[in-house]
């Protein structure tokens, strides 16, 4: 009789287990856009994909476009992809989808990035280029130099916006290689026909050396993308600039640029404030470790300019505009202030510009921009917006 009940509980309880195993629902496209609906947020809905114990996502081109149109972030998308590519094999070698399976497509030869576009798997080449290393020093070297890296083209022909989402992929020899230390991310400085990583600078006499390869390296994440490749993004939005990308299997450098995007709040580094004069004005304004602390109206026209200007309606006179920054970085940026003084409606009565250096270890050190307007608009300004971008020289 004992042995009756104890089968019969085993019974149970492996009646239990199976009909919770079955209880338990297939996360599919429909559930995905109902998550979304709901508003919880990408991370929510990303963790639900991850943990989910079964899915039966279509991620078909079609599909893609029908989760895209639902409201389904690309971010999103991106998970879900990663999540079937998982849920294939320890290979990662195809992702499924639904009754059909996607191909996860690697680089062929090692060494060699692609830029990835996530909701579809496609890779496409970046610009490659082969650097050349070059010395240049003042003086017959008395002077100090430089030693730096140097390759064709002031700007890649392979351009991103900025606050774009941005991944590539990688071959390499092995995954089980420290991703952080084979793959690099440089900025890099465009002038004169060609772009420049500086690696280190030393002072007159071989003195003050420094090295500063370091300072211009980005930082990056990385995961395992199919069978022999890792998939890298930059850990943070990467500001206007050049970039290159390496790693084992080649000498080459596999370039990108970063164009302002000036609807995406990285991109916005503008302020818009009062107009007055003889008054410093605090901004706030961040990129990386240089801050652009305030501007002030210094100098502008003076009474006789008025009278002037009542004969001659169309004269123009320049108005002073200072602009105080702090450079808490090691190495020298390089910037440009676009200024445009505004009426009561927003309208553009005057503007300058004005590129500058904005020197290392500086603090409270200031650059002056002419702006030129019409003399008689001079009563009607009503704001001074400041338009900022930055970057390490």
């Amino acid at each position: 009789m004992r042995l009756v009940r104890v089968w019969a509980l085993v019974a149970v309880c492996l009646f239990l287990t199976l009909y919770g195993r079955a209880a338990e629902k297939t996360l599919t496209n429909a559930d995905v856009v109902k998550l979304v609906m709901l508003g919880i947020g990408d991370d929510a809905v990303i963790a639900k994909v991850r943990q989910a114990p079964t899915i039966s996502f279509k991620l078909e081109t079609d599909d893609l476009v029908s989760l895209k149109a639902a409201g389904v972030s690309g971010r999103l998308i991106a998970a879900m992809l990663d999540r079937a590519s998982g849920d294939v094999g320890a290979t990662g070698s195809t992702a499924a989808s639904g009754s059909n399976t996607r191909a996860v497509r690697e680089p062929e030869y090692l060494g060699n990035f692609f830029s990835l576009d996530s909701a579809t798997g496609t890779l496409s080449p970046l610009e490659r280029q082969t650097p050349m290393h070059k010395i240049k020093v003042k003086a017959m070297g008395y002077g100090g130099g430089e030693g730096y890296f140097e390759v064709q083209g002031e700007t890649s022909p392979i351009r991103f916006k900025e606050g774009q989402n941005i991944e590539f992929v990688v071959l390499v020899a092995t995954q089980q290689s420290d991703p952080q230390e084979i793959i690099k991310l440089f900025s890099w400085r465009g002038e004169k026909g060609v772009r420049r990583l500086t690696i280190d600078k030393a002072g007159s006499m071989g003195l003050s050396s420094k090295f500063l390869l370091n300072q211009s390296q980005v930082a990056l994440n990385a995961t395992k993308y199919g069978k022999s490749s890792f998939k890298v993004a930059p850990t943070e939005v990467l500001p206007p600039g050049e970039y290159t990308l390496s790693a084992p299997g080649t000498e080459d450098r596999f370039c990108f640029g970063i164009d302002p995007n000036p609807t995406h709040a990285a991109s916005q580094l503008e302020r818009i404030v009062p107009f007055r004069t003889k008054e410093v004005i605090p901004l706030g304004i961040v990129r990386g470790l240089v801050s652009i602390d305030s501007i002030e109206v210094s100098g502008f026209p003076k009474e006789k300019d008025f009278v002037r200007a009542q004969t001659n309606p169309g004269e123009s006179t320049k108005v002073t505009v200072v602009v105080t920054y702090t450079n808490r970085d090691n190495t020298d940026w390089k910037g440009t202030y676009t200024v445009a003084i505004l009426d009561e409606k927003g309208d553009e009565i005057g503007t300058g510009e004005r590129e500058v250096s904005l020197d290392e270890g500086e603090k409270g050190d200031t650059h002056r921009v002419g702006v030129t307007m019409r003399t008689l608009d001079f009563s009607r300004a009503s704001k001074l917006r400041l338009r900022v971008l930055a970057r390490p020289d």
